[in-house]
């Protein structure tokens, strides 16, 4: 049977009959979009809950259990997921700041998100800024998935390879391969290579997932592994301890990482970095 271990009671103000919830360590960029049409508006770590009333405090309860329970008897709006990498909950206003403190749910990765609301006025709800309109219970739980965490950004080489290192590496990095194995994923320690095409814009994918999977999208590029100290990040440079902005990517505990690499070109030149803890 689901047991909750994580409850937490929080007054919200409702502006635009809306609210939000999302990760700790999510930013501005990676809010969800808006959604009149729905009333979950979901983004990759973030939702958007729409209300029924314009302006108002509602009062929202959350509750994080160890697996999904079984529906309350208040009614549910939607189920949705989302992706919490830093395994911290924040409910927000939609221009203030947290409704309270934030919530932590446990560990990071991809979360079932049951939203469930009491509607508690008649007919059309009034106009200008009361209390007492809504009630919300958001029901949260783990779920597998094969992405813990994962994090795209744009990066230019600055030569015929990339490198994924923990953050802050001075170490020997693996250096470009040869012409005739260009594209592929190699080298052991504190840096994985990456083949990549000098000057030329790709779109990169870094996950880590919780254990090895073999299927990629696109070309198999190949295998490496990568030693992971306390700082339990990675992030990838673009050219000699150059890091590409927004490229840093927690790992759940230090330790040796299997690092796998695809390439697929379409419009664009996308690369899908996997990484999984080895030894467990």
């Amino acid at each position: 049977m689901a047991k909750s271990f994580i409850r937490a009671d929080r007054y919200v103000p409702v502006e635009y009959a809306q609210f939000t919830l999302h990760d700790y360590a999510a930013g501005d960029e990676e809010q969800p979009p808006l959604n009149e049409d729905q009333s979950i508006g979901v983004g990759h770590r973030s939702l958007r809950v729409m209300s029924l009333a314009h302006t108002h405090e509602a009062d929202v309860a959350v509750e994080v259990w160890d697996e999904e329970p079984l529906a309350p008897a208040m009614p549910v709006v939607e189920q949705v997921s989302v992706t919490l990498r830093s395994g911290i909950l924040i409910v927000a206003g939609l221009t203030g700041g947290p409704a309270d403190h934030p919530i932590p749910v446990g560990n990071p990765g991809v979360y079932a998100v049951r939203v469930c609301r009491e509607v508690l006025f008649d007919g059309r709800p009034p106009e200008g800024v009361h209390e007492n309109l809504e009630r919300y219970l958001i029901q949260l739980w783990r779920i597998a998935e094969e992405a813990a965490a994962r994090t795209i950004v744009v990066c230019r080489p600055d030569r015929g390879v990339m490198w994924l290192a923990v953050p802050g590496y001075e170490g020997q990095l693996p250096d470009a391969p040869p012409a005739d194995e260009a594209f592929r994923v190699f080298g052991r320690g504190g840096a994985v290579a990456i083949g990549a095409e000098a000057g030329h814009e790709v779109v990169v994918s870094i996950e880590v997932v919780d254990v090895e999977t073999i299927g990629g999208d696109g070309t198999f590029l190949g295998y490496g592994e990568l030693l992971i100290g306390e700082e339990r990040a990675v992030v990838l440079l673009r050219g000699k301890y150059v890091p590409v902005d927004g490229s840093v990517v927690p790992v759940p505990e230090a330790g040796r990482y299997g690092v796998r690499g695809w390439r697929k070109r379409t419009t664009e030149d996308r690369y899908q970095l996997r990484m999984w803890r080895l030894g467990k």
